[in-house]
Protein backbone atom coordinates (compact mmCIF):
# COMPACT_ATOMS: atom_id res chain seq x y z
CA UNK A 1 0.00 0.00 0.00
CA UNK A 2 2.80 2.41 0.88
CA UNK A 3 4.64 1.67 -2.39
CA UNK A 4 1.47 2.43 -4.36
CA UNK A 5 0.80 5.65 -2.43
CA UNK A 6 4.41 6.75 -2.98
CA UNK A 7 4.02 6.02 -6.72
CA UNK A 8 6.93 3.62 -6.60
CA UNK A 9 4.81 0.71 -7.83
CA UNK A 10 1.81 0.15 -10.07
CA UNK A 11 -0.67 -2.67 -10.45
CA UNK A 12 -2.60 -4.19 -13.33
CA UNK A 13 -5.59 -1.85 -12.87
CA UNK A 14 -3.52 1.35 -13.02
CA UNK A 15 -4.84 3.61 -15.78
CA UNK A 16 -2.82 5.88 -18.01
CA UNK A 17 -3.90 8.90 -15.99
CA UNK A 18 -2.57 7.26 -12.84
CA UNK A 19 0.81 6.35 -14.29
CA UNK A 20 3.93 7.31 -12.41
CA UNK A 21 4.85 10.90 -13.36
CA UNK A 22 8.29 12.10 -14.34
CA UNK A 23 9.82 13.40 -11.11
CA UNK A 24 12.79 15.17 -12.70
CA UNK A 25 15.05 13.66 -10.05
CA UNK A 26 13.05 15.08 -7.14
CA UNK A 27 12.10 12.51 -4.52
CA UNK A 28 8.28 12.22 -4.24
CA UNK A 29 6.86 13.87 -1.14
CA UNK A 30 5.16 10.61 -0.19
CA UNK A 31 8.61 9.26 0.60
CA UNK A 32 8.74 11.54 3.64
CA UNK A 33 6.85 8.91 5.59
CA UNK A 34 7.00 5.16 5.42
CA UNK A 35 6.12 2.13 7.47
CA UNK A 36 9.36 2.24 9.47
CA UNK A 37 10.60 5.81 9.06
CA UNK A 38 9.60 9.46 9.24
CA UNK A 39 11.43 12.19 7.35
CA UNK A 40 11.77 15.75 8.67
CA UNK A 41 13.13 18.18 6.00
CA UNK A 42 15.13 21.07 7.48
CA UNK A 43 15.82 23.23 4.43
CA UNK A 44 17.80 23.66 1.24
CA UNK A 45 21.60 23.52 1.84
CA UNK A 46 22.68 24.05 -1.79
CA UNK A 47 24.16 27.54 -1.37
CA UNK A 48 25.96 26.61 1.86
CA UNK A 49 27.41 23.44 0.31
CA UNK A 50 28.55 25.40 -2.76
CA UNK A 51 30.46 27.78 -0.47
CA UNK A 52 31.94 24.91 1.56
CA UNK A 53 32.98 23.14 -1.62
CA UNK A 54 34.98 26.14 -2.80
CA UNK A 55 36.99 25.94 0.44
CA UNK A 56 37.27 22.13 0.52
CA UNK A 57 37.57 21.30 -3.18
CA UNK A 58 41.04 19.83 -2.63
CA UNK A 59 39.56 17.27 -0.21
CA UNK A 60 37.31 15.76 -2.90
CA UNK A 61 40.02 15.56 -5.55
CA UNK A 62 43.50 14.11 -6.04
CA UNK A 63 45.24 15.79 -3.07
CA UNK A 64 42.48 14.61 -0.74
CA UNK A 65 42.75 11.05 -2.06
CA UNK A 66 46.53 11.01 -1.55
CA UNK A 67 46.19 12.23 2.04
CA UNK A 68 43.39 9.69 2.63
CA UNK A 69 45.53 6.77 1.44
CA UNK A 70 48.52 7.85 3.54
CA UNK A 71 46.28 8.31 6.58
CA UNK A 72 44.69 4.87 6.20
CA UNK A 73 48.05 3.17 5.64
CA UNK A 74 49.58 4.86 8.69
CA UNK A 75 46.64 3.99 10.92
CA UNK A 76 46.61 0.40 9.64
CA UNK A 77 50.30 -0.09 10.44
CA UNK A 78 49.87 1.40 13.91
CA UNK A 79 46.90 -0.87 14.66
CA UNK A 80 48.77 -3.95 13.45
CA UNK A 81 51.04 -3.62 16.48
CA UNK A 82 48.11 -3.13 18.88
CA UNK A 83 45.99 -6.21 18.12
CA UNK A 84 45.90 -7.32 21.76
CA UNK A 85 44.70 -3.92 22.96
CA UNK A 86 41.95 -3.90 20.32
CA UNK A 87 40.32 -7.03 21.73
CA UNK A 88 40.58 -5.94 25.36
CA UNK A 89 39.09 -2.50 24.65
CA UNK A 90 36.30 -3.99 22.53
CA UNK A 91 34.95 -5.91 25.54
CA UNK A 92 34.71 -2.71 27.61
CA UNK A 93 33.29 -0.47 24.87
CA UNK A 94 30.18 -2.53 24.20
CA UNK A 95 29.06 -2.60 27.83
CA UNK A 96 25.53 -1.34 28.51
CA UNK A 97 26.54 2.02 29.99
CA UNK A 98 28.26 3.13 26.78
CA UNK A 99 25.20 3.10 24.51
CA UNK A 100 24.18 6.78 24.89
CA UNK A 101 27.69 7.86 23.88
CA UNK A 102 27.70 5.41 20.96
CA UNK A 103 24.39 6.77 19.66
CA UNK A 104 25.70 10.36 19.81
CA UNK A 105 28.89 9.42 17.95
CA UNK A 106 26.81 7.56 15.34
CA UNK A 107 24.60 10.60 14.67
CA UNK A 108 27.63 12.92 14.33
CA UNK A 109 29.32 10.48 11.96
CA UNK A 110 26.19 10.25 9.84
CA UNK A 111 26.05 14.06 9.63
CA UNK A 112 29.63 14.11 8.28
CA UNK A 113 28.77 11.18 6.02
CA UNK A 114 25.85 13.03 4.40
CA UNK A 115 27.81 16.29 4.19
CA UNK A 116 30.46 14.45 2.19
CA UNK A 117 27.84 13.15 -0.25
CA UNK A 118 26.67 16.73 -0.74
CA UNK A 119 30.15 18.16 -1.27
CA UNK A 120 31.06 15.60 -3.93
CA UNK A 121 27.72 16.13 -5.64
CA UNK A 122 28.52 19.87 -5.83
CA UNK A 123 31.98 19.04 -7.22
CA UNK A 124 30.33 17.72 -10.39
CA UNK A 125 27.77 20.51 -10.68
CA UNK A 126 24.83 18.73 -9.04
CA UNK A 127 22.18 20.30 -6.83
CA UNK A 128 21.46 19.37 -3.23
CA UNK A 129 17.87 20.49 -2.77
CA UNK A 130 17.14 19.24 0.72
CA UNK A 131 18.65 18.09 3.98
CA UNK A 132 17.03 16.90 7.17
CA UNK A 133 16.66 14.08 9.64
CA UNK A 134 15.13 10.70 8.94
CA UNK A 135 13.88 8.82 12.01
CA UNK A 136 14.44 5.14 11.24
CA UNK A 137 12.97 3.00 14.05
CA UNK A 138 13.28 6.17 16.20
CA UNK A 139 17.02 6.44 15.42
CA UNK A 140 17.84 9.94 14.07
CA UNK A 141 19.65 9.66 10.71
CA UNK A 142 20.69 12.84 8.86
CA UNK A 143 20.17 12.80 5.09
CA UNK A 144 20.77 14.93 1.99
CA UNK A 145 18.98 14.74 -1.34
CA UNK A 146 21.69 14.12 -3.96
CA UNK A 147 19.29 12.58 -6.48
CA UNK A 148 20.59 15.06 -9.09
CA UNK A 149 23.69 12.84 -9.26
CA UNK A 150 21.60 10.27 -11.14
CA UNK A 151 21.84 12.54 -14.19
CA UNK A 152 25.65 12.81 -14.20
CA UNK A 153 26.97 11.57 -17.57
CA UNK A 154 29.80 9.48 -16.10
CA UNK A 155 29.23 6.41 -13.96
CA UNK A 156 32.46 7.25 -12.11
CA UNK A 157 30.98 10.57 -11.02
CA UNK A 158 27.93 8.76 -9.67
CA UNK A 159 30.13 6.18 -7.95
CA UNK A 160 32.21 8.96 -6.37
CA UNK A 161 29.07 10.58 -4.94
CA UNK A 162 27.84 7.22 -3.65
CA UNK A 163 31.15 6.37 -1.94
CA UNK A 164 31.80 9.85 -0.53
CA UNK A 165 30.15 9.14 2.83
CA UNK A 166 32.26 6.06 3.52
CA UNK A 167 35.35 7.94 2.31
CA UNK A 168 34.76 10.63 4.94
CA UNK A 169 33.97 8.20 7.75
CA UNK A 170 37.04 6.07 7.07
CA UNK A 171 39.14 9.24 7.29
CA UNK A 172 37.68 9.90 10.75
CA UNK A 173 38.25 6.25 11.70
CA UNK A 174 41.92 6.52 10.77
CA UNK A 175 42.37 9.72 12.81
CA UNK A 176 40.57 8.13 15.75
CA UNK A 177 42.82 5.07 15.47
CA UNK A 178 45.93 7.24 15.71
CA UNK A 179 44.52 8.98 18.80
CA UNK A 180 43.66 5.62 20.37
CA UNK A 181 47.16 4.22 19.76
CA UNK A 182 48.86 7.24 21.32
CA UNK A 183 46.68 7.77 24.41
CA UNK A 184 46.56 5.97 27.72
CA UNK A 185 43.42 4.47 29.27
CA UNK A 186 40.87 7.17 29.95
CA UNK A 187 37.85 8.99 28.43
CA UNK A 188 39.70 10.14 25.29
CA UNK A 189 41.14 6.66 24.74
CA UNK A 190 37.66 5.11 25.02
CA UNK A 191 36.03 7.78 22.85
CA UNK A 192 38.59 7.37 20.08
CA UNK A 193 38.11 3.58 20.09
CA UNK A 194 34.33 3.90 19.84
CA UNK A 195 34.67 6.39 16.98
CA UNK A 196 37.15 4.17 15.18
CA UNK A 197 34.84 1.13 15.30
CA UNK A 198 31.66 3.02 14.35
CA UNK A 199 33.36 4.91 11.50
CA UNK A 200 34.96 1.80 10.00
CA UNK A 201 33.44 -1.63 10.65
CA UNK A 202 29.95 -0.32 11.40
CA UNK A 203 29.74 2.06 8.46
CA UNK A 204 31.05 -0.51 5.95
CA UNK A 205 28.55 -3.08 7.21
CA UNK A 206 25.71 -0.54 7.21
CA UNK A 207 26.43 0.65 3.67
Amino acid sequence: RWLLDARLATHAETTGAQAIPESGGIIPSALSAGPLSFRMPLGNPDALLADCHQRLRWATGGPGLAIWLILLATAGLQLAFQAGGLWSDARRVWSGGEWPCLVLIWVILKFVHELSHGLVCKRYGGEVREFGVNLVLLMPMPYVDVSSAWRFPSKWMRIHVALAGMYAELSIAALAALVWVHTAAGPLHCLSFQTMILASIATVAFN
